[in-house]
């Protein structure tokens, strides 16, 4: 799944009406320069003023790294408002694909991770985008205790939310856990039941498992439910993945 980024449609609820591309090309220096005219900018205006310019940046004129550098400045003034943290999570991922040196991007990652931290710690409803893009990007680093939380604490909340529960039961299979990724599952299918792809994971954490013809009933049922469904697991590959898994020992497959 790529990294989140913000569309031309997509809108917070601030008006930009006032930061037309002249105005922007009049004052550009002032607001949206780097560094020291960022921090000018935001203190020679008032938050709201601040606030139409970042969503100006991202929405209309693209220009993330512009509105990164105004982001930071703005959270450094308004800690306690999540959309600082939020928006800079979103203007992140561009700079990030902008660069060749990996330690640039690294860098920006780990600002884009810290930033989703915050932003969660201050209201995890900012955006419903939020708690899932935090999942995914704790996952890219293999940090499997934070993605758990944050898709339990989603779940709990939302407990038909199929993305989080496997996101969730993929960390718990990362930690050598099948039983426990198909538990999580298996709560997705008892509040939202009839989800292929649902059942598919759970035939898959079954055969993790072992218990190799309760897994072919539950992939039976699934590619029965969506026979045309290319991403479901073909039956005969798992079941033979299994048996061969059962032969090996029980060592576990490749976790990615």
């Amino acid at each position: 799944m790529p990294l989140f980024s913000a569309p031309r449609n997509w809108s917070p609820a601030v008006s930009s009406r006032n930061c037309s591309p002249c105005t922007f090309r009049r004052r550009g220096r002032l607001y949206g320069g780097r560094g020291r005219y960022s921090e000018q900018a935001v203190r020679a205006q008032s938050h709201r003023q601040t606030v139409e310019w970042i969503v100006w940046y991202i929405n209309e004129a693209g220009a993330h790294s512009a509105a990164a550098h105004l982001l930071r400045a703005y959270e450094r003034q308004a800690p306690l408002d999540p959309r600082a943290p939020w928006w800079l999570a979103v203007a992140l991922p561009s700079l990030v694909e902008s660069v060749d040196a990996s330690a640039d991007a690294d860098a920006w990652r780990a600002e884009r991770r810290d930033a989703l931290l915050r932003a969660y710690a201050l209201d995890s409803s900012v955006d419903s985008a939020l708690p899932l893009q935090l999942a995914l990007a704790f996952r890219e680093i293999g940090d499997w205790p934070t993605v758990k939380r944050v898709c339990s604490e989603k779940l709990a909340r939302e407990p038909h939310n199929a993305e989080m529960a496997w996101q969730l039961s993929h960390a718990h299979w990362q930690c050598n856990d099948a039983a426990a990724a198909e538990a999580a599952m298996r709560a997705v299918d008892h509040v939202a039941p009839g989800n292929p792809q649902v059942l598919a994971a759970i035939g898959m954490y079954l055969n993790e498992q072992a218990r190799y013809e309760e897994s072919e009933a539950m992939l039976r049922v699934a590619l029965a439910m969506d026979p045309s469904n290319g991403e479901l697991p073909s039956i005969s590959r798992i079941w033979s993945c299994g048996a061969a898994h059962g032969r090996a020992g029980g060592q576990n497959a490749d976790r990615t």
